[in-house]
């Protein structure tokens, strides 16, 4: 070599593979973070209220829960107030006085908007049925009474031609213990015609026709006088006829 030539360094050589023949195993390269995906434009902020931000539904979308603005009272479909009941008036038939189911049911008339004619055609039909209803109790009422007047003048020991007398005795318990509303009752109800209680009173009667003083006209069914009765309780106060 001459002198003052470059002095080139030859690298050293690769040392040799392994026996086994396998080669290294390549270094897997760094793994690269993804790029984070950006966020929709209708996503919440934390701690916003569900629903904010999302676009309104278009005029094809149908959401039962939907609801108008809410208006205090009664509304109608235009969210404004409903209108107010038209008070009823009515004729009611001479003596009828207005209970608290009429003054009702003019509320409800009024409430469901029935005007006062629409409302006095209902309330003459109901009356004219309550009318009807009543006068066929009376008559059935009627017709009971015939009947038990009829199985008392029928009764062998009661009626026939003791039935008057009978009667008699009935109307003398009634003179002697009833209390005028006892009467009262007899005479507005008709009870007093009751085959039971007619036989009450007619023992009552006959009781007293049985304990009338010897001597009196008790027996006939009519009352003593005083004197009649003084007679009997001091005899030796009175000369004998």
């Amino acid at each position: 070599m001459e002198a003052g030539a470059a002095t080139v360094t030859t690298p050293p050589a690769a040392p040799p593979l392994a026996a086994t023949g396998t080669a290294p195993a390549p270094t897997a390269p760094a793994s690269t973070p993804p790029a984070s995906a950006p966020a929709p434009s209708n996503a919440q902020p934390a701690g916003a209220s569900p629903g904010a931000g999302l676009p309104p539904p278009d005029a094809s979308s149908a959401n039962l829960l939907a609801t108008d603005n809410p208006v205090e009272g009664n509304t109608g479909a235009q969210g404004t107030e409903a209108p107010k009941p038209v008070p009823v008036e009515l004729k009611l038939p001479e003596g009828f006085k207005e209970t608290p189911a009429l003054a009702q049911f003019k509320t409800l008339a009024g409430e469901v908007g029935l005007k006062s004619e629409s409302a006095q055609k209902i309330f003459d039909v109901y009356q004219k049925a309550q009318a009807e209803q009543q006068e066929a109790q009376v008559a059935d009422w009627k017709q009971q009474q015939t009947k038990w007047v009829e199985s008392l003048k029928a009764d062998k020991d009661f009626g026939g031609q003791a039935f008057d007398a009978n009667i008699g005795l009935v109307k003398r318990a009634i003179n002697k213990f009833a209390t005028p509303e006892l009467r009262e009752l007899f005479n507005n109800t008709w009870v007093g015609n009751h085959p039971a209680v007619v036989r009450l009173l007619h023992a009552v009667g006959k009781t007293l026709s049985e304990d009338t003083v010897a001597g009196t006209s008790g027996a006939s069914g009519i009352a003593p006088t005083k004197e009649e009765q003084l007679k009997a309780l001091y005899p030796t106060h009175f000369k004998k006829d």
